[in-house]
């Protein structure tokens, strides 16, 4: 079992990564990140994230739908290096991840699910 404190530790270093990582692929800088860690999950959220020109095509709720399919590809096409950062920072393996983004709380969501290495070799 993981100590809070060795947590702690990687959820500072993880939070250093996922800002520059949002900067980087999405353009957003803001300390409105979070990250949540625990054994085997790690949450990202991103408070204000999207712009006010995708709230306003967003308030139709049929223009949502090429918001999300946009972020859901643009996360396929970058997340691994988001990826390699966190499976070097945990030393676990990222078996899966996904986003969501949410326009009535203007959030972005990345969530990854961990797996030990030490138990994929038995």
């Amino acid at each position: 079992m993981k100590s809070s404190s060795d947590l702690e530790g990687k959820k500072s270093a993880i939070g250093s990564s996922v800002g520059a990582f949002f900067e980087e692929e999405f353009c957003f800088s803001s300390p409105h990140i979070k990250v949540l860690i625990d054994q085997d999950l790690l949450v990202i959220r991103a408070n204000k994230f999207l712009a006010p020109a995708e709230l306003e095509v967003g308030r139709e709720k049929r223009e949502r739908i090429p918001i999300y399919e946009m972020y859901s590809k643009l996360y396929d096409k970058v997340k691994f290096s988001l990826i390699n950062r966190i499976n070097q920072i945990t030393c676990e393996t990222v078996i899966s991840s996904e986003i969501s983004v949410n326009l009535e709380t203007r959030t972005c969501l990345i969530i990854l699910y961990l797996s030990s290495n030490l138990s994929n070799n038995g």
